[in-house]
């Protein structure tokens, strides 16, 4: 929340500065809690005056997946891309085509998206040879690179860029590979060429503080960090479209949800661990399963639970992808949602704060970021990772006495509000245009950004 008689978004500046900073933003600001924008001083290099404060902005997206590949990064990116686009901005996602059917080129709500052929998988990571060859003239083509991690070519985009235009990198996770020999050797590579890029950017964007302190990457480049929370839109729906999903579905009875697609990290197998102790207590709760579950890149995770999924019979009940009013409907009907994630992988979770805005607690592991949902509004419980009883006592507790964790949308809204998000996006951008290279970037001490990270909780 924001701190006590701070308003956004008009922050006043607090020094004279010959390059204008967006009025949101406070320089060098330090707080001891979550705020929408936190860091070191904008870098004076992006200049903009008169009528070219308003020109739009050529923004180039550099990721490894994209729609309709289903993820919470993939839902950050397309969120804010298509907001900056819906104001005027040029956006084009420069991404892989991980599945051989999908256009080589289209537009999603106004975002220009490029896919470039795989060649071969590393783990869940792309090979792209032509990308290699087509990036100097997307580079040459925009105003502003926002490169967003996990993401191997990163140094190469740094090389490239060498300070021509700015360079930010959104850190969405950490990179952690399941065992093995060819992943060790690929997430050292990786690691590798992302601090390179990460020494030449001028920013580092991160969901929490909390995971940012926390965080393989991050934690080495505090002094140029910024937070800026993630964008959480759902669909609006009435009490009698929630009823009707949950009869159409057959869950008239309490359940616990969960909203995800299949994959280790996300703790499924501890989930079905507690769920399998809740029924004992709560005779009749079932569970919903929202998401991919059948070919998730680089998973096997379904195979795995398939036999287990099988022995809970219609006490479990899949509904794949779902999307718009039917996952808004699906958040609204759950008695409680679970996020039971095992490894920091799982730096926030979106899908958190989107069954709170529908009014469902959630029930959250301990982990770095992934915790601060539920600790900056109050709407939940938190767990230790991978500990089966004390998720089966959480869930209990939400589903016995709701009323505790109650929140309007209003109070959460209050804390992620999607048009904010983009709002700071489009700030950071444009106080950070390159009109000419002739300036390093001017950072925060950082001594003086440990100090301020030290203190936020």
């Amino acid at each position: 929340m924001l701190p006590a008689g701070q308003s956004f978004p008009n922050v006043v500046p607090a020094h004279n500065r010959a390059y204008p900073l967006p009025s949101s933003i406070d320089p060098g600001s330090c707080v001891t809690n979550e705020t929408w924008y936190t860091g070191p001083p904008v870098p004076a290099h992006g200049r903009d005056s008169g009528d070219n404060s308003l020109r739009p902005m050529r923004i180039l997206y550099l990721t490894t997946y994209y729609l309709p590949h289903s993820s919470g990064i993939t839902a950050y990116m397309h969120r804010v891309a298509r907001g900056l686009a819906a104001r005027g901005h040029e956006v084009t996602v420069l991404t892989s085509r991980h599945r051989p059917n999908l256009p080589a080129e289209e537009r999603l709500e106004g975002v220009r998206v490029v896919r470039l052929p795989v060649l071969l998988r590393v783990s869940k990571g792309t090979v792209l040879p032509s990308f290699f060859r087509v990036l100097p003239r997307y580079l040459a083509g925009h105003d502003v690179v926002h490169v967003h991690l996990p993401y191997f070519e990163a140094a190469y985009a740094a090389l490239l860029n060498r300070g021509r235009r700015p360079l930010i990198l959104t850190a969405h996770t950490d990179l952690h590979l399941p065992a093995g020999f060819v992943n060790r050797l690929a997430g050292t590579v990786v690691n590798l060429m992302q601090r390179y890029a990460a020494d030449r950017a001028d920013w580092l964007c991160s969901y929490t503080w909390d995971f940012a302190r926390h965080s393989y990457l991050l934690s080495g480049y505090l002094a140029k960090a910024v937070v800026i929370h993630p964008p959480v839109a759902v669909a609006a729906v009435s009490p009698a479209e929630v009823a009707a999903f949950r009869e159409r579905h057959g869950l008239e009875d309490a359940f616990i949800g969960f909203a995800g697609r299949f994959a280790e990290q996300k703790g499924l197998h501890v989930l079905f661990d507690a769920f399998a102790a809740v029924q004992q207590r709560v005779p009749d709760v079932r569970l919903a399963l929202a998401g991919e579950y059948r070919n998730v890149v680089g998973e096997n995770y379904y195979a795995q639970l398939r036999p287990r999924l099988d022995a809970f019979g219609d006490r479990v009940v899949l509904l794949d992808h779902l999307e718009g009013k039917e996952l808004a409907c699906f958040y609204a009907a759950c008695d409680v949602l679970a996020l039971p994630s095992i490894n920091p992988m799982e730096s926030f979770g979106i899908v958190q704060v989107e069954a709170m805005l529908c009014g469902t607690p959630v029930v959250a592991s301990d982990l770095p970021g992934c915790r601060q949902a539920v600790r900056l509004t109050g709407m939940g419980r938190i767990v230790p990772p991978g500990e089966t009883g004390a998720l089966v006592e959480a869930l209990i507790a939400v589903l016995e006495n709701p009323d505790r964790y109650a929140k309007s949308s209003d109070e959460i809204a209050a804390v992620f509000n999607y048009q904010r998000t983009v709002d700071l996006h489009e700030e950071l951008y444009r106080a950070n245009r390159l009109e000419s290279d002739d300036r390093e970037p001017e950072l925060a001490s950082p001594a003086a950004a440990l100090a301020c990270a030290s203190q936020v909780e």
